[in-house]
């Protein structure tokens, strides 16, 4: 009896183990193999290539597009422009519109890339190489268009081992105007807009 309680006992365990192994293959079988997507502006080691994944994580922003409206992520680019003499301060909303676009535009003419109006990796590829970082120091700046007494300028912090998050701190234009993020220094994020730039006085 206790031989044949032992031999059921075995026989169900194994049954578990082998349902178990098949529920655990289906389940990997059926799982996304693209994890989801940061859900901020980050990067690691060198600055200069910050920016060149934001199409593979969030899509080609440009007018019409998917999350191409109220998100922080547009109003990263759209401080580009404004820092390129290319977009007003006012155009800093968050929503890829004709503005936008034709700022990008000639943006991009000016850079040698073909003038599509939309912000994909080699745009952004080309952005990231205005960026630079003192060794040691979470700050990483943003050189834009020159002004008639310095150039115009961004400033973002990126505390490496915090999730190597990017921070927007302030920004300058060519005239000298300065913009912040509603609240204070702000997180970027990709899919959701959580402050607006505003003059600090």
């Amino acid at each position: 009896m206790r031989n044949r309680t032992w031999t059921i006992a075995m026989a169900a365990s194994s049954a578990l183990l082998i349902a178990g192994g098949i529920a655990g293959i289906a389940g990997i079988a059926n799982s996304d193999p693209n994890p989801d997507p940061a859900a901020y502006v980050d990067g690691y080691g060198e600055v200069t290539d910050d920016f060149s994944d934001h199409e593979r994580e969030a899509g080609v922003l440009c007018e019409g597009c998917d999350n191409s409206s109220d998100t922080d992520l547009v109003t990263l680019w759209q401080a580009i422009m404004v820092a390129e003499d290319k977009l007003a301060l006012e155009g800093m909303d968050g929503v890829f519109g004709t503005k936008t676009a034709e700022a990008t535009e000639e943006w991009q003419e000016d850079n040698g890339l073909e003038p599509t109006g939309q912000v994909d990796k080699q745009s952004w590829a080309l952005a990231d190489d205005n960026l630079s970082r003192t060794e040691g120091e979470g700050a990483v700046y943003y050189e834009g268009a020159e002004g008639a007494d310095e150039s115009a300028r961004m400033e973002f912090d990126r505390v490496d081992g915090e999730d190597n998050a990017y921070m927007f701190i302030e920004m300058w234009d060519v005239g000298g105007a300065a913009m912040v993020p509603s609240g204070g220094a702000s997180y970027i994020k990709l899919f959701e807009k959580t402050f607006t730039m505003e003059d600090p006085s």
